[in-house]
């Protein structure tokens, strides 16, 4: 099987990794600096939702308010995101595009045996312990 790695699939394993592992503290963070605005507002005496909104959104009141926008779209969108880059990542054979490109790149003297090889370079494992054939070679018994 010929497997060739996308830009596009390097791009989605990419951004898979990045908002896996940044998930968690990313919204934190998001959603830390929200609840601080909302604080912020509830402090000062308003009349209602539609002022405590305008407190935190309002752009021409607040030029600072500026960062809050991104925030709630953020707060919203990376969710959204990660749930659909787990449905790509998950349709994606990386292992068989792996394996199809070591494959090309092993070597013809070393094709026959069945291992991880890249060009002449061959890996080669420990056998697993107990092995019953070698106490006998080495005359003795292993414990």
């Amino acid at each position: 099987m010929k497997a060739n790695v996308s830009k596009s699939d390097r791009f989605v394993f990419w951004l898979y990794q990045l908002v896996t592992a940044n998930q968690g503290w990313f919204m934190t963070l998001l959603s830390g600096f929200l609840l601080g605005r909302v604080t912020n507002e509830l402090s000062a005496p308003h009349a209602g939702y539609i002022e405590l909104l305008r407190g935190m959104f309002s752009i021409a009141d607040r030029p600072a308010n500026l960062l809050s926008w991104p925030s709630l779209v953020l707060l919203v969108v990376v969710p959204i995101c990660h749930r659909i880059l787990v449905r790509l990542h998950a349709r994606r054979r990386y292992d068989r595009v792996f394996a199809a490109l070591v494959e090309r790149h092993k070597a013809r003297a070393i094709a026959p045996f069945n291992a991880l090889a890249w060009d002449q370079a061959l890996s080669l494992q420990t056998l697993p312990i107990p092995i019953p054939w070698l106490a006998d070679v080495r005359g003795s018994t292993l414990p």
